[in-house]
């Protein structure tokens, strides 16, 4: 029986988060910083070449979905992301996959991209077709917002599928992006003084999404105007970064996180503040969530004398701890060496 695997990463956003998300991106254009971090969704896929039958198991959402073949794959609520790239690819053979994450649930670090990258290039090595990066990328979004119809934006395939740390642009659902020129002595030094700290609330961005698009349909709206400036400072988040400007760099994590708010009443909360209660009191330069809902990360650039002490006030409030580093590989995908299960 042959084996494949595959990861993909999670990520966080520095900048310009939203206005990666039609309507807006496709009457003005997105722009967005992020950076790909090595948290991942992991898949595993075994070949089953005599049967056509189809097993798919999420650890993540504690489903197990088992069809004759895929002539049997439909959109009934049921892992069907993973489900719908496995019929948009139409392998011809059946397998067992199984799909697990490095990630609590709702952490607003884009895992439902990196599980729709991370299922298309497992199963598209296992088919021994060559895809691309970017056509991985195009194929999650493909699933995720016009087959399924999800709303949002496409910054969370294009960091899930490419890595790196990058700034997008953004015409509708298609995305154009590159890494940032900086220094690796800036990377390992962001690396050293970010503080992502899951809240315990999980985020719920799918209805959310929905509201601020019918927020947006008026033109005078705090919404609108509030994407504006998020692409506004993506860009400044751009020049304050390749400028090795960290002081900029803080203020404009801050200045995300008040437009954020603008987005949605439900993008913060009494949850969520509690926790800018503790960065405010340990004067930390600059915060913004991370995700679109009132829960999830929340991330911190803090190199002061106080992140010691924020972080066990973190702790002590319920809040997770995760390391930062990055991701440079994006999607990737390769046939087992040991023949060992990792969800045996």
């Amino acid at each position: 029986m042959s084996i494949f695997y595959s990861r993909a990463p999670a990520r966080i956003d520095f900048g310009g988060g939203g206005s990666d998300a039609p309507p807006f991106s496709s009457d003005f254009g997105g722009l967005v910083v992020n950076a790909a971090i090595r948290r991942y969704v992991h898949a595993e896929l075994h070949v089953n070449a005599s049967s056509p039958g189809i097993r798919i198991i999420s650890h993540e959402m504690g489903e197990e979905v088992l069809l004759p073949s895929i002539d049997f794959i439909e959109a009934d609520g049921r892992v069907d992301l993973v489900k719908l790239i496995v019929k948009e690819l139409s392998p011809d053979f059946g397998f067992d996959l199984t799909i697990d994450s490095d990630l609590p649930p709702g952490c607003g670090l884009s895992t439902s991209a990196a599980v729709g990258t991370a299922t298309a290039a497992v199963v598209a090595k296992a088919m021994g077709r060559k895809m691309s990066q970017l056509e991985i990328f195009r194929l999650a979004v493909k699933v995720e917002r016009e087959i399924l119809g999800w709303p949002g934006g496409s910054q969370d395939q294009y960091a899930a599928a490419i890595g790196g740390f990058n700034v997008i642009e953004f015409d509708g659902l298609e995305a154009s992006g590159r890494h940032l020129s900086i220094p690796e002595s800036l990377v390992w030094e962001i690396e050293r003084d970010l503080v992502l700290c899951h809240t315990g609330a999980a985020h719920l961005s799918g209805s959310i999404h929905t509201d601020i698009r019918a927020a947006y349909a008026d033109p005078d709206s705090l919404c609108r105007r509030a994407m504006h400036e998020l692409k506004r400072i993506g860009g400044e988040m751009r020049e304050a970064l390749e400028g090795t400007d960290l002081d900029t760099f803080a203020q404009l994590m801050n200045e995300n996180w008040r437009y954020h708010q603008d987005l949605h009443e439900s993008c913060n909360s009494v949850r969520v503040q509690e926790f800018y209660d503790i960065v405010q009191m340990n004067g930390a330069p600059g915060a913004k969530t991370c995700g679109a809902g009132g829960g999830g990360c929340i991330l911190v650039y803090h190199p002061g004398a106080k992140r010691r002490k924020m972080i066990e006030e973190f702790k002590e409030a319920g809040g997770m701890i995760m390391g930062v580093s990055f991701d440079y590989h994006g999607t990737v995908a390769w046939p087992a060496l040991s023949g060992n299960s990792k969800f045996d």
